[in-house]
């Protein structure tokens, strides 16, 4: 993420976007663990079993992970889908960048 914003963002906005990283952070921290706390206590959550793949006890646990496994899992594919984007956009800009200096010669 560092490299991303010293790449992007502009050297007088430098140390506003670390700080707002730091913020974004420290909010996904706190709200992080109340949803846990918020999930694992909940009478919903505990009655029965979302997870196909648990068959004990412990509904509650399994069905926490379950959650933040398809968390995960959607970051994962929002990442993978951003990646491609940004390799497209990066190599059609050198292509153009190489017939510029062609044409240019």
């Amino acid at each position: 993420m560092s490299t991303f914003m010293t790449r992007y963002m502009p050297a007088e906005r430098l140390t506003a976007g670390y700080g707002a990283m730091q913020l974004i952070q420290f909010f996904g921290g706190a709200f992080g663990v109340a949803v846990a706390g918020n999930m694992l206590d909940s009478k919903i959550a505990s009655q029965k079993p979302w997870n196909p793949l648990w068959l004990g006890s412990g509904q509650a646990y399994s069905n926490a992970y379950f959650i933040l496994f398809i968390v995960a899992l959607l970051a994962f594919v929002v990442y993978i889908r951003f990646y491609a984007k940004a390799k497209r956009v990066s190599y059609i800009q050198s292509k153009s960048n190489c017939q510029m200096k062609s044409e240019s010669q």
